[in-house]
């Protein structure tokens, strides 16, 4: 048994629950932000239902994470996928959920609003909205907007309203 790198530490898929509900009952955990080197990291909330949806993508708990970093930069990875962008670029977010699976999981663009989605789970999300849009992970427009659907929602969006940006 080997230890692991520093760089695979930081990205275990430990997850970090402040408590679970009793046996029988369907499980639900909460999660808190992590701390770590200059990164305020918030987890993916996984649904065990879209998990063999997401494997073949090579996205998993252990390499997904959206983060604030001392930098002031927003950084969201979800597998080998990343986008970063500073947070003087992000107008806004709102709060949405109750997605259809078939429009959420997994990387998606939006052909409405040429929207990017990093999504785990249909039950919530936070869409963060850009000043500028960024560039497009594949061939196509870029993004005015990227919808994450992070475990805790409302602490992504108190990160975000302690660098100043708003609920639009």
């Amino acid at each position: 048994f080997a230890a692991p790198l520093a760089s695979q530490a930081r990205h275990s898929p430990q997850l970090f629950p402040d408590y679970v509900v009793k046996r029988g009952e369907r499980q639900r955990l909460l999660y808190t932000p992590r701390e770590e080197g200059g990164l305020v990291e918030f987890e993916f909330d996984f649904n065990p239902r879209y998990r063999y949806l997401l494997r073949p993508l090579g996205v998993h708990a252990g390499n997904s994470y959206v983060g604030i970093t001392d930098d002031d930069e927003f950084v969201a990875k979800f597998g080998r996928w990343q986008i970063r962008t500073p947070l003087a670029n992000i107008a806004g977010y709102q709060r949405s959920g109750g997605y259809r699976w078939w429009k959420a999981i997994g990387i998606r663009g939006s052909l409405a609003d040429h929207g990017l989605t990093f999504g785990s789970t249909t039950r919530r999300g936070l869409c963060v909205e850009f000043i500028e849009k960024i560039p497009a992970l594949v061939a196509g427009p870029s993004h005015p907007g990227l919808t994450v659907t992070v475990a805790d929602v409302d602490g992504l969006a108190a990160a975000l309203e302690s660098h100043g940006i708003g609920e639009r």
